[in-house]
């Protein structure tokens, strides 16, 4: 700090009987740092003896001797200990007023430590003592002052402090409502997500039931559609059948009404016989084409199959003198026309989705009821739905067997 008040120089031995035992307490710290600092190298036997010394010891008697001895001795040991005091500005006033005042009388118990008679002790300057009391004066009032004001501000400080942790109570307790209402809007979306997904799925299953409905009615409306232009055509085909010229040929009485047709007295069903009754001179005769043909000529294609039964049919006409139909499925002959007669056998063939069982069911509906009608096929499935009608049902190779 460079305070001119504290000498700079090392005042003498005689000079520190100015200071009381307390204010020399107050320098003793400072001293003992500065030894402890002070390099080992350079240290003496008293360097060591007095940094070794309790602080008690130092403050009077022998101990403090020897410590104003090596102050006034060692320059450099006085500088290092004015700093340190010149950085208590309290402690360099009262130690700068002691060092300047006057020296206290001379008693038995300081005699040893009386100066010498060529000591010179530097006069009382009464006005620069008036201005280091002055100042220690002001000084002590700016540390009242400051201390006042060091409460002040701790006062104030404590009440931030209430107040940060009252914020930081009110902070916690709003986060602890955000995380709450979180949760709750959390479920709530759970809730409404479940909602949606459970309206998801019953539109779904509405969509594919009424999507399933136009469905079956578009199929229904289909098979209707179907059912009615195979009738139409099954009219138009009964009507060509009527307008070709017929020939009565073979053997028996022309075909009587009704159905099913009595089978003569003896004759069994479903044999070779049976057949042969029902094959009369006009009848008619509806064959389920490729049942026929793939039980008894699988072995070859689909046109060698159809001419092979046509054939047949052809050579027999003659000299039983049926009508036979005969009714194959369009999507295995295509390019197939509808309907055509070949040396007195019709051949027809099926609409585009329809099958040949259909067709032959159609055809038996377009008849009148009472209209005698052989259907030829080992379909099971067929002949159950042909036997409401009443028709006479022959098995494929009874069939064969009664044509010769």
């Amino acid at each position: 700090m460079g305070d001119p008040d504290v000498p700079t120089s090392a005042p003498a031995v005689s000079m520190w009987d100015r200071v009381d035992e307390r204010l020399w307490a107050r320098v003793v710290p400072h001293l003992r740092r500065t030894l402890v600092d002070t390099d080992v190298g350079e240290r003496s036997a008293t360097h060591r003896r007095v940094a070794a010394a309790p602080p008690k010891r130092l403050q009077r008697g022998r101990a403090r001797t020897d410590a104003l001895t090596m102050l006034v001795d060692d320059v450099r040991l006085w500088r290092d200990l004015r700093r340190r005091v010149m950085a208590d500005e309290a402690l360099a006033t009262d130690l700068a007023i002691a060092l300047s005042g006057p020296a206290p009388a001379p008693d038995a118990g300081h005699g040893n430590d009386r100066p010498p008679a060529d000591a010179t002790v530097p006069a009382v300057d009464e006005e620069r003592l008036q201005r280091l009391r002055d100042r220690l004066r002001n000084t002590r009032e700016e540390r009242d002052d400051a201390r006042r004001r060091l409460q002040g501000e701790s006062a104030r400080a404590d009440a931030a402090t209430a107040d940060a942790a009252r914020l930081q109570s009110e902070l916690a307790a709003a986060h602890g409502r955000i995380a709450a209402l979180e949760r709750d809007l959390d479920e709530a979306a759970a809730v409404r997500a479940e909602a949606v997904e459970r309206e998801r799925r019953r539109q779904e299953a509405e969509r594919a039931r009424l999507e399933a409905e136009l469905s079956a009615f578009r199929r229904r409306d289909d098979d209707a559609g179907r059912r009615e232009r195979a009738r139409e055509r099954a009219r138009e085909a009964a009507r060509e059948r009527a307008a070709a010229p017929t020939r009565a040929r073979g053997r028996g009485a022309p075909t009587r009404p009704g159905r099913p047709t009595p089978l003569p007295r003896g004759v069994a069903p479903d044999t070779t016989e049976a057949a042969r009754a029902l094959l009369t001179s006009g009848r008619e005769v509806l064959i389920d084409g490729y049942n026929v043909t793939r039980t008894h000529r699988g072995d070859v294609d689909l046109e060698s199959q159809r001419q092979w039964l046509v054939d047949r049919l052809a050579a027999a006409v003659p000299r039983i003198g049926i009508e036979p139909t005969i009714v194959f499925d369009a999507h295995q002959s295509r390019g197939r026309p509808t309907s055509t007669r070949n040396r007195d056998v019709w051949v027809a063939f099926t609409a585009e989705g329809q099958t040949a069982d259909d067709d032959i069911v159609f055809r038996v509906e377009a008849r009148p009821p009472d209209a005698p009608i052989v259907v030829v096929t080992d379909d099971r499935e067929l002949r159950d739905r042909l036997r409401p009608y009443g028709v006479d049902l022959v098995r494929t190779s009874n069939f064969l067997g009664a044509l010769g």
